[in-house]
């Protein structure tokens, strides 16, 4: 009898056990990175819609309504309405920028800091731990529907971000962005106060007026070079030990010899070395450095020169400003002009430059044309030569070769006779240039030595000094040569080899390297009085009303009457090596020492 097999039965398989949650962070990071990536493109998006959309509508100095105006001021230099309108739209058009670019920096680390989230997730959501092996593991109950709420609430919250960082780069400067504004009137002459923005707004005018120049210090020794104060109201002593007068003091980019030039409310100094060329930025007001840029990459420039340790360095030359641009060269035969937030608007390079003890001569201005004077190579050499640039482009306006090999006097522009002159010193003439054409006016032999000091005007006459050995005063309305029939006088004592002449328009006072103080009646050149101060002076001397300040090498500023005969007022250390000429702004003076920046002034309460 067959037996009959017993039925197999099918046991059930034991349930697996359900795999554990992953960490809250696993579950976050692919959401995360989801969210922060689409972030990040929305981000993107909105600065380049941003930048493309904002950037012309706010630019101050290339808007359409503005270029427009500044044409028609051109033609209608006297209409006041016209200038206001120019004013208000330039300042309306500024805060906008000023918004535009605040936003689009907090846009950029927004975008910094999103990519940095993307890739932190990203990494967290592929991030490798043991896999289990098949058919071992089963989801959690409910898991559709923890991974569709998750979804979701990843997708939104992608919407609200992506929304958010669109409207926020776009909501704030709307209002100033709308091409109404091109149209908009001026406001009332009455209106209320509007806060100016940190950077000082350009001027509608290519260049400043005469009354601007003077209330300025815009290039070596002030207007017109002559080292003269426009304001009286400075303080006659201070102290750096107890703070006496002293409103702030700033360390010094170099121990270079520039000196400061200074337009409203920043100053300028320059900084080099044989590698590196710098423009640094001050606020007049808190002595802050604002920046420190570098002129680099100029069209052909010109290498790095070796100069020996009696030179006045790589950055000797003071720069110059006309409140549109700040400008700079080097001892390289580097060029450039700075706008008042540090970008480079031109530049270019006179290299090479042949001169033994390197560049020094400083720049000067008139009108929109900055002057060079580029004496240098050997007596058997024709290489000096006087140029005058345009200060919005940098391109020459015009060039003269100059017959004197290298001096390292500044020139100066002055209105003369009639005329707007350019005056300089070289081997062996002192020659006045038209600043409209270059054309020489005349010139006067007597000249010699190695040029250091530079030339001023004073009761109508240029007083130029041979550096040791003569001052030669000068008649400025002749032609040609006028060595014989235009120089009433001369003296030859006390002439600086250094420092250059301070005249109150009564004398002239010279000051030598080794403290020979003396004032000369400027209607014959007769000696008034002299003066042994025993001290070593590099820098020239000011006039302030009727106060000669006199700087010492060793940082003790000596002040004295202007008059007809020498009084001491009174001694300042301060405590530092100086060998740059001070600057005056309203109410204080501005020194550039071997360590420091300082302003000197009448604290207020």
């Amino acid at each position: 009898m067959a037996t009959t097999p017993a039925p197999t039965v099918k046991r059930p398989a034991p349930p697996s056990a359900a795999a554990p949650p992953a960490p809250l962070w696993r579950r976050l990071a692919g959401p995360g990175a989801v969210v922060s990536g689409v972030f990040c493109l929305a981000m993107a998006a909105a600065l380049a819609v941003a930048h493309v959309r904002h950037q012309r509508a706010t630019d101050p100095l290339d808007h359409p309504r503005i270029l427009s105006l500044k044409d028609e001021l051109i033609k209608q230099p006297r209409n006041d309405a016209l200038k206001k309108e120019i004013q208000a739209l330039d300042l309306e058009l500024r805060i906008a920028h000023d918004r535009y670019l605040a936003r689009l920096s907090m846009g950029r680390w927004a975008l910094l800091g999103g990519m940095a989230v993307f890739l932190a997730s990203l990494q967290a959501a592929t991030w490798r731990s043991k896999i289990a092996r098949p058919g071992k593991v089963q989801k959690a109950p409910g898991w559709q529907a923890r991974e569709i709420l998750r979804a979701s609430a990843a997708v939104a919250m992608l919407g609200l971000v992506a929304a958010g960082g669109v409207a926020w780069m776009s909501s704030s400067s709307d209002s100033l962005l709308k091409p109404e504004l091109a149209r908009a009137p001026a406001p009332p002459t009455n209106a209320a106060v509007v806060a100016v923005p940190t950077a000082p707004a350009p001027p509608a005018t290519p260049f400043p007026a005469a009354e601007e120049v003077a209330r300025n210090w815009g290039a070596f020794r002030g207007p017109g070079g002559a080292g003269v104060a426009a304001f009286t109201n400075l303080p006659l002593t201070w102290n750096v030990q107890t703070g006496e007068n002293v409103l702030w003091k700033s360390k010094a980019p170099g121990p270079d010899f520039n000196s400061p030039v200074a337009w409203g409310n920043r100053i300028f100094l320059t900084t080099a070395t044989a590698k590196k060329r710098e423009v640094c930025c001050y606020d007049a007001a808190t002595g802050a450095l604002l920046w420190q840029k570098a002129l680099e990459n100029v069209p052909q420039g010109g290498a790095a020169v070796d100069l020996p340790e009696i030179s006045g360095g790589h950055a000797c030359p003071t720069a110059a400003t006309d409140g549109r641009r700040v400008y700079a060269i080097f001892a390289n035969g580097d060029l450039g002009a700075f706008d008042y937030a540090g970008n480079v608007v031109w530049s270019r390079s006179f290299a090479p430059i042949k001169n033994q003890y390197g560049h020094a001569a400083s720049l000067a201005l008139w009108q929109d044309r900055l002057l060079i004077q580029l004496d240098h190579g050997e007596s058997d050499e024709i290489l000096s030569r006087l140029v005058a640039v345009n200060t919005a482009d940098g391109k020459t306006v015009w060039e003269k070769k100059r017959e004197t090999h290298g001096t390292w006097s500044s020139p100066i522009a002055v209105e003369l006779a009639g005329k707007p002159q350019v005056i300089t010193l070289g081997l062996p003439h002192v020659i006045a240039y038209s600043a409209t054409d270059g054309a020489e006016l005349w010139r006067a032999e007597g000249i010699d030595g190695e040029i250091t000091p530079s030339p001023i005007v004073a009761a109508g006459l240029v007083l130029a000094p041979s550096p040791s050995t003569k001052l030669l005063a000068i008649k400025p309305d002749g032609t040609g040569d006028v060595t014989k029939t235009h120089v009433p006088w001369f003296v030859e004592e006390g002439v600086p080899d250094i420092t250059s002449p301070v005249s109150d328009g009564q004398r002239v006072y010279l000051l030598t390297t080794g403290g020979g103080l003396t004032a000369w009646d400027l209607k014959d050149g007769k000696r008034v009085w002299e003066k042994d101060l025993e001290m070593e002076f590099k820098a020239s001397p000011s006039l302030v009303g009727d106060r000669l300040y006199l700087p010492g090498s060793k940082g003790v500023m000596v002040v004295a009457a202007a008059g007809p005969e020498f009084k001491e007022q009174a001694r300042s250390d301060l405590a530092d090596e100086i060998a740059a000429s001070p600057a005056f702004l309203d109410g204080s003076i501005l020194i550039r020492s071997k360590q420091h920046l300082w302003r000197f002034g009448a604290k207020k309460n």
